[in-house]
């Protein structure tokens, strides 16, 4: 595994020793590592340096021609092929000539593999006769042990044969053969010739001799294959082949036959009894097909899925496969299917994470990884998985991404392709229609309703879809679906008297209003049926029935239901008392509605003792003279409004509003819109009650109240209708004209500051954005938004001691019930504020902070004995805080860091609500050298949720840490095949394939290029992959990435310095030197020794 390091002492043994057969070891060994590192443009370097200007002729007079330089020299010309390095190769090739035309010795066989790779770069493979000379089994089979030359060099020729025909392929194989008849390759290629030959007898023959021959252990498999096509056609015209066998064992109706001419019939005989359905006969078959092939894993893969249909043990068979074929697809997928059917979460959990490694592509590991990141809400990463549109697995979770992301269309589309036999059916119908119905798509709901409805769902889902429609005011739909519960006598349990309250309303607002009237009836009895009291007393009171409403009341001795519903109650009876104090139990976003409202109650209904109460008043004179000419109309319109039931009444209350125009001042159209916009708003139309209070402010844009409105209706979900440039200039020029005193009084002032500081901040003032945020604190102090902006300005600005004060002053101002996610947040700070500050300036204050938040943890979380989401950072914080001299030091980290995460590994608490606090304890855990315990509770963790990549990347540090580089590039490389924009991940990735290299160059180049260049890391990931894959400029931009590389990446780029043969040597020695006593680099010593005989050079002995 340090083939860049041998590569490297090669080199300088050949830079330090001009002359001399030993030469040819160290040109042998270099060239064929940097080979096997895919470096082939350094290899051909490297050669060249060997070779030292010197012909072949040269050499053959020095010392002779012998066997290792000519097998240096295949290699040399096999790397000037592969690096496309067609001079190089042309002049070997011209050697190799002269050396005929000078008629050396020992020509035979290198010529003819020098000739193949000259011949395979120019595109051309000339005559068969000319090229295939019998080419020594010796020299092949002892090349090297990870190579075969003769199969290198049979490449082309085979190619060149292709062209020729069938027979002309056929003959090469023969010719191959010949040479070495173990060659598993050829003899496997011509067995399926054959086939295609329709020359079953010769098939079969080459089929046992890769069964017999112990090198193709690893086609067995396929040779196997290949032996049950070839006996199936030999033996079909005598009727003897596996589906004419199979067809007699059904018509006698027995499950094995008494003979076959060949045992793998019954293979055959069992997978056609498997295609339909006849387990017991495949079973029997599969058994005695396993007496003669043992070993045959497809053999026991096909038993296992028998098994398993038949509800019999399976796992045995499956694992045993597993474990010796851990990339086993099929096995794989079995496995999981049974672990499922047992119930075994925990081995099912572990199953699907292996399946998501190995085959990360595949449509349920895309499932598997979509559903975690679906659980944790991660929407735009469901959408970078889930880019198969067509895939059905997906569609669910794709849907959800899309609504939450703000594409409710593409949220349709995906849910359109869930069918009827996928188990989230009647969910992805009821979810089509919440976003149908949200989006106003009246033309889709009727039909998706219907669809609904013929998929017979439960009385939940009626109650669930049936609540959304009526609050998205299709009541007519919403009957439709809560109609089988109403009817229905096996939903009779789901019937409620707030139930009938809801359909009463729905029913009372389409205008069956008799209809209504029996719900509200036959709510009565239950328990939460007493609003239907009210409401049913409503209706009388608007249809002009006085007498039927007062027996209605006269049931109950206090009325319940919507505060502004028993208000128009108690206002009808002239019960004043009463409708104001129905009034005051009103809560709205509104900060003048309920005023103006008591305004309406006082002007129509005054006090009747002598001694005159106190005048209310509205908010403005104009509205006043409104709502007391119009009290009547007022009350109607917005004591009405809420609900469904009586909105037409409460419409004709506004109607007579705003047509009443007659003696009015001009400014009163603005508070008739003001009116238009309440109204809107308490009928659950709040874009249209926007809309009316924009128009307000545009049209009097010195209004007041109409700011504070709107302010009120938007600054929760829609800020952004805030902080457009003309809404902002409305705020300056209403701050102007506003007297001082009444800033603190005005949301405008708020806004502004905020709306400012955060234009200072997007321009990198820090300092003015931070002065503005405080200010907003000044004005409204009780206001806690303007807090969490400032700590969240503080951290995007780098200044953590800012972040962690202005975070606990949050911690100290909210309730106590709503402490323990800022305190989570705060633990976060500390720790980061912990790293970056210690021993500057900022750490007494900094630490004094830290100790605030130590003391806020142990206050609300002990020291870490209750399982709760917060406690693995909070115990990093406890272990750092003491390592740091601020409290108590703790005495067992380890320990302690362990019980910290073991509630995340036995997932009695969620991973994923914790990620970051849980990364910091494994690395806490690491530094304080629990590698082994680290990584035991990491694989863990990452089984029950395999969607934290974070995680992914840590556990590939402890293993490379462990000295276990294989494991740790498998731990992350699946990662990027299935998440190309995992950026962190795919850095990490690149860097671990540039420092232990496998044979996948294709995917190396892949995954090059989706590295992008803007961070500081993915700059260096990028140059690291980079120079394994010889890109021109990646040793200048490693260059230029320095400092910060790592130790492991400066020590490759030292090693690609050397091999470069034009760095400057002198500061890699003192580089080399410096890492001696580092035992990650135990071959740095002898490096720095080489690199010294360089710069100090004396007459070296050879």
């Amino acid at each position: 595994g340090r083939l860049d390091e041998a590569a490297a002492l090669c080199s300088l043994f050949l830079r330090r020793f001009k002359t001399g057969y030993s030469r040819v070891a160290a040109g042998h060994h270099g060239i064929v590592a940097l080979m096997r590192l895919a470096s082939p443009k350094r290899a051909v370097r490297l050669g060249q340096l060997w070779l030292g200007g010197r012909t072949l002729l040269d050499m053959d007079e020095a010392f002779g021609l012998d066997r290792r330089i000519w097998l240096t020299l295949v290699h040399y010309a096999r790397a000037c092929q592969a690096a496309g390095d067609r001079p190089a190769l042309g002049q070997l090739s011209q050697q190799v000539n002269d050396l005929e035309k000078a008629k050396v010795d020992g020509l035979w066989p290198w010529r003819s593999y020098i000739a193949a790779y000259r011949n395979d770069m120019d595109g051309y493979g000339e005559a068969a006769e000319r090229w295939l000379k019998p080419v020594s089994a010796y020299v092949a089979t002892r090349s090297a042990p990870h190579l075969d030359l003769l199969a290198e060099s049979m490449a082309p020729r085979i190619r060149h044969a292709e062209e020729q025909g069938t027979t002309a392929v056929k003959a090469m194989l023969d010719e191959w053969l010949s040479l070495d008849a173990e060659a598993v390759a050829p003899r496997l290629r011509r067995g399926r010739l054959l086939l295609d030959m329709k020359q079953p007898g010769l098939a079969a023959h080459d089929s046992r001799e890769l069964l017999a021959n112990p090198k193709a252990v690893d086609v067995h498999e396929d040779a196997l294959r290949l032996l049950l096509a070839a006996r199936n056609l030999q033996y079909a015209s005598v009727g003897l082949d596996a589906q004419s066998l199979y067809q007699t064992l059904l018509s006698k109706k027995v499950q094995v036959p008494t003979s076959v001419p060949d045992p793998v019939l019954y293979l055959g005989i069992a997978e056609l009894a498997m295609a339909n359905e006849k387990w017991a006969m495949a079973i029997d078959n599969l058994r005695e097909a396993s007496e003669h092939f043992r070993w045959s894993r497809a053999i026991l893969l096909r038993r296992a899925r028998s098994n398993h249909a038949l509800g019999r043990e399976s796992l045995h068979d499956i694992e045993e496969i597993l474990a010796e074929h851990p990339d086993h697809l099929e096995a794989r997928l079995l496995q999981i299917r049974a672990l499922d059917q047992r119930d075994d979460p925990g081995k099912l959990r572990s199953a699907r994470v292996e399946l998501l490694r190995r085959h990360p592509q595949h449509p349920e590991s895309v499932a598997i990884l979509v559903g975690h990141l679906l659980a944790r809400r991660a929407w735009k990463e469901v959408l970078d998985v889930a880019v198969d549109v067509s895939d059905r697995k997906t569609a669910w979770a794709r849907a959800q991404a899309h609504s939450a992301l703000g594409a409710p269309l593409d949220a349709l589309k995906a849910l359109a392709q869930i069918t009827k036999d996928d188990p989230k059916w009647i969910d992805s119908i009821g979810f089509a229609i919440t976003t149908a119905a949200h989006e106003r798509l009246a033309d889709r709901v009727p039909n998706l309703c219907k669809t609904f409805l013929d998929a017979d769902p439960g009385p939940e889902d009626l109650l669930r879809i049936g609540n959304t429609l009526a609050a998205a005011d299709f009541h007519t739909e919403a009957l439709q679906v809560l109609q089988p519960i109403v009817a229905t006598n096996k939903f009779a349990d789901q019937r409620s008297g707030d139930f009938y309250v809801r359909i009463g309303r729905m029913q009372h607002g389409l205008g069956r209003v008799a209809a209504a009237r029996d719900s509200w009836d036959a709510a009565f009895p239950f328990e939460d049926g007493s609003p239907a009291f009210t409401l049913l007393a409503v209706s009388y009171m608007t249809s002009g029935l006085e007498d039927a409403a007062n027996e209605v009341l006269a049931q109950t001795k206090q009325l319940t239901g919507h505060p502004l519903t028993r208000a128009y109650v108690h206002w009808q009876r002239k019960d004043r008392a009463a409708a104001l104090a129905a009034i005051d139990d009103f809560r709205t976003a509104s900060p003048s509605l309920a005023q103006t409202l008591r305004v309406a109650i006082d002007a129509d209904l005054p006090v009747s003792t002598n001694k005159p109460a106190p005048r209310i008043e509205t908010i403005h004179r104009a509205l006043d003279r409104l709502v007391r000419r119009d009290r009547c109309h007022v009350l109607e319109a917005l004591l009405l409004a809420p609900g469904t039931a009586f909105q037409a009444q409460a419409s004709k209350g506004l109607a007579a509003i705003v047509n009443n125009k007659a003696k009015t001042a001009g400014d009163e159209a603005w508070y008739r819109l003001l009116v238009r916009a309440w109204h809107d708003d308490l009928c659950g139309r709040r874009g249209k009650a926007i809309g009316n209070l924009l128009q307000l402010v545009h049209d009097a844009p010195l209004n007041l109240p109409g700011y504070d409105e709107l302010i009120a209706l938007t600054e929760t979900d829609h800020p952004h209708l805030l902080t457009t440039t003309d809404m902002l200039a409305r705020f300056v020029r209403m701050i102007q004209y506003l007297p001082s005193d009444v800033w603190p009084y005005t949301r405008i002032t708020t806004h502004w500051l905020r709306a400012t500081a955060d234009i200072h901040s997007s321009a990198g003032d820090y300092a003015s954005a931070r002065k503005q945020l405080e200010c907003a604190r000044l004005v409204a102090p009780n206001d806690s938004a303007a807090t969490l902006l400032l700590a969240s300005l503080a951290l995007k600005h780098g200044d953590l001691p800012s972040a962690l004060l202005y975070e606990m002053q949050r911690y100290k101002s909210v309730p106590k019930e709503a402490q323990g996610p800022v305190l989570v947040r705060a633990v976060d700070l500390a720790l980061q504020a912990l790293e970056k500050h210690k021993g500057k300036n900022e750490e007494a204050s900094t630490n004094a902070l830290v100790k605030e938040v130590v003391a806020a943890a142990r206050e609300q979380w002990g020291n870490g004995e209750e399982e709760t989401i917060g406690r693995a950072g909070m115990t990093v914080l406890f272990c750092r805080a003491g390592e740091h001299g601020l409290t108590d030091k703790v005495a067992a980290p380890r320990e302690l860091l362990q019980q910290a995460l073991a509630p995340y590994a036995a997932a009695r608490l969620t991973p994923a609500l914790d990620a970051n606090g849980i990364r910091l304890a494994f690395i806490e855990l690491r530094r304080a050298g629990g590698h082994k315990e680290a990584l035991a509770l990491v694989e863990r963790i990452l089984t029950i949720d395999p969607s934290l990549f974070d995680l992914w990347v840590l556990r590939a540090q402890l293993e490379q840490q462990m000295s276990r580089p294989a494991q740790a590039l498998r731990s992350l490389r699946w990662i990027p095949r299935i998440l190309p924009t995992a950026k962190a991940v795919r850095n990490q990735v690149a860097v671990l394939r540039a420092l232990y290299p496998e044979h996948h160059i294709d995917e190396a180049k892949a995954l090059h290029a989706l590295l992008g260049k803007e961070t500081h890391e993915a700059r260096i990931a990028r140059a690291t992959l980079g120079l394994r894959l010889e890109e021109d400029d990646a040793l200048q931009s490693l260059a230029d990435a320095s400092p910060g590389l790592g130790k492991d990446v400066d020590w490759l780029r030292d090693l690609a310095l050397i091999l470069s043969l034009n760095a400057e040597l002198a500061p890699i020695e003192a580089r080399m030197r410096a890492r001696g006593e580092d035992p990650c680099f135990p071959g740095a010593n002898d490096i720095a020794v080489q690199l010294g005989h360089l710069l100090t050079p004396s007459e070296p002995k050879r």
